[in-house]
């Protein structure tokens, strides 16, 4: 059968285009993360989903000198734990994940689709503060919590907010406490 200048077998894998090869991979480590239950996934998520983008925040900060992010600095201790840690991680779960994870099932969207449908919406909402707060945390982090809804979403509504707006929660808690040892 003569080919319609496709081949069904790329080849060997070093001969694949590294976008599919590292796509495979994360498919494949996030299958991994589809198995887990609720309390496993949500420690390994939020763990995972902190340090990947603030590992590569600093990396890139050493590189090229990356701008920080200024829009919180004027908030007291007390002020930014409720707006970070109680209030963001909540309504943005339902702005940024909820929302557009619900209209993209209700369109017959995948899966992936739904998890990046979500995290353009999720950097959208972040571009007010600065570039590399929608790279590491529009997209990077944007990545997890769009993850972990599409994926508790198929369980429920209730389990996909709580365990998203969770790890948003213990990240954006995470953040402040070292940041407010680091200026102590």
């Amino acid at each position: 059968v003569p080919s319609l200048g496709r081949e069904a077998d790329p080849g060997p894998i070093g001969k694949r285009p590294v976008i599919v090869r590292i796509g495979r991979f994360v498919a494949a480590h996030f299958a991994t993360y589809r198995r887990l239950g609720k309390w496993p996934f949500l420690w390994r998520i939020s763990i995972e989903g902190m340090l990947v983008p603030c590992g590569l925040l600093l990396a890139a900060d050493a590189l090229f000198s990356v701008p920080h992010r200024t829009d919180l600095e004027g908030l007291g201790l007390g002020r930014l734990f409720l707006v970070a840690v109680v209030l963001a991680p909540f309504f943005e779960t339902l702005v940024a994940q909820a929302l557009p994870i619900m209209l993209v099932r209700r369109c017959g969207g995948g899966f992936w689709t739904q998890v990046f449908t979500s995290v353009v919406v999720f950097a959208v909402c972040h571009l007010s503060s600065g570039i590399s707060t929608v790279i590491f945390a529009g997209v990077l982090s944007g990545f997890y919590l769009a993850f972990t809804y599409a994926h508790w979403r198929e369980t429920s509504f209730r389990s996909a907010l709580w365990l998203t707006a969770g790890s948003h929660a213990l990240h954006n808690l995470t953040l402040i406490a070292i940041t407010a040892l680091a200026d102590s």
